[in-house]
């Protein structure tokens, strides 16, 4: 202990690898998986460095490394616990355990038919009908031929190519939805 008081790594080192084995052990015996354990036996050890110039004797060591190590434990599995339940309280509905309503599955299933016919009608149409009916902003017909690299006249017809493609990715899926009526160049306005 004076030597490890003294500054000398070897020390601190001899410390550590004689005693962190014994902190992991009483942290897993807590109840804390082996990441968890790993953060208790560090905690142990930086309190120890902080603590050293009280613990002058090494007979007191092994009892206030256990003692250490069982109340860090125990803020660990309390912080865990905490942490869960702030998880389940945000957690999204259809992460949650148990089955969905038929509805909400339906729907689940839908969105990802969606998505995947979305992906399939290819770069230029996705950025287009991004920039036409996601983007908050919606910027005028200038802005996406300049953005998009094309004329303004030719962003209509584009857009009904692009919806007509993103409709034959939808019937290529099985959807069976309602499509509805096509967008119009005064809807996107």
């Amino acid at each position: 202990m004076r030597r490890c008081l003294a500054g000398d790594q070897d020390a601190w080192a001899a410390v550590v690898d004689r005693y962190a084995d014994f902190v992991y052990g009483i942290a897993r015996r807590s109840g804390l998986d082996a990441g968890l354990a790993g953060d208790v036996v560090q905690e142990v050890f930086l309190a120890l460095c902080r603590s050293l110039r009280r613990l002058r004797r090494r007979t007191r060591l092994m009892g206030w490394l256990s003692q250490t190590a069982r109340r860090s434990a125990w803020r660990a599995r309390r912080r865990q616990r905490a942490a869960r339940r702030r998880e389940r309280a945000v957690a999204r509905r259809e992460a949650q355990d148990g089955p969905l309503p038929a509805g909400e599955l339906a729907h689940l299933e839908e969105v990802q038919t969606v998505r995947e016919a979305y992906g399939a009608i290819g770069e230029r149409c996705r950025r287009l009908l991004d920039l036409l009916f996601v983007d908050p902003e919606r910027p005028a017909y200038a802005e996406i031929a300049e953005r998009l690299g094309m004329p303004v006249g030719s962003i209509g017809p584009t857009r009904q190519r692009c919806l007509e493609a993103l409709r034959k990715a939808l019937e290529d899926l099985g959807y069976e939805g309602p499509v509805g009526p096509l967008p119009t160049e005064e809807d996107d306005r």
